[in-house]
């Protein structure tokens, strides 16, 4: 991704979502931890919890709050950037501000990551 083509843009506002990752690890851990897989039957019944998790998760984009890239120093802001008519998820080190440039590569429509 560094090599590739960045943009560069002006945030007009911003707000962070770094509080919501302990949010996601209430959501995996605490399954795991507190469910016995003593019987196919419960192990069949936490798949398919897991499985409803992920679509949720990967449908509402919540997926790109994670701890790893949290753990690794990053951190997830959503920013409105000048002549966007929506917000954008901005995946960077260092937290944006407002009337400054952002360098970013695209990694889908709604998802920026620093460059």
């Amino acid at each position: 991704m560094r090599r590739a083509y960045g943009e560069q843009k002006k945030v007009t506002s911003f707000s962070s979502h770094d509080s919501e990752v302990m949010n996601y690890i209430a959501a995996y851990l605490i399954p795991f931890v507190t469910f016995q897989l003593g019987s196919i039957k419960q192990g069949i019944t936490l798949g398919i919890f897991v499985l409803v998790l992920l679509v949720l998760y990967v449908r509402s984009n919540m997926i790109y709050i994670n701890p790893i890239l949290n753990f690794f120093g990053y951190h997830l802001y959503e920013v409105e950037i000048e002549a966007s008519q929506s917000a954008h998820y901005y995946i960077t080190r260092k937290p944006p501000e407002r009337g400054r440039e952002i360098r970013f590569v695209r990694l889908s429509d709604d998802i920026f990551l620093e460059k």
